[in-house]
């Protein structure tokens, strides 16, 4: 029997299924699994078709995305939309945590660091520091840092 191969013949590599080979014995990275795409997600049906609403909305005006929250219990796909955003946009994304924010310092490379239209994700956001909520406000309501 061929390695990769089933007994039925069949091939096993995951190629079959649209998934990354992994070639060469290399592992496949988590993020190769991961949908790229609205159209690539499975599940959530009437959430990615507001958020596709809301691009083509953005894209037609030719501005940048306004805010937004995704909320939901763990495992739902919060990560993913929210990776999936920036690639439907053609922009950049930085992606940090809540709890790595202790002080409005250290939202500043963040901040300092985007380009118009580009994705924030804070991912634990309602566990920013009062501080460091406060002193994102500005900058999320009128594109400054106070």
């Amino acid at each position: 029997m061929e390695s990769g191969r089933g007994g039925d013949g069949s091939d096993h590599t995951g190629a079959q299924y649209g998934l990354p080979d992994e070639g060469e014995g290399r592992p496949v990275e988590d993020d190769e699994l991961r949908p790229q795409l609205l159209a690539d997600v499975v599940g959530q049906r009437k959430v990615v078709e507001r958020l596709q609403i809301t691009l083509n909305a953005a894209r037609r005006r030719s501005e940048p995305l306004g805010h937004l929250l995704l909320d939901g219990p763990p495992g739902i796909g919060k990560t993913t939309l929210a990776t999936v955003i920036p690639r439907e946009l053609g922009t950049e994304i930085q992606i940090t945590s809540g709890p790595v924010l202790k002080a409005p310092k250290d939202l500043l490379p963040y901040l300092t660091n985007a380009s118009r239209g580009s994705v924030l994700f804070i991912d634990e956001i309602h566990r920013l520091p009062p501080a460091v909520e406060e002193f994102i406000y500005p900058a999320m309501e009128d594109f400054r840092i106070d």
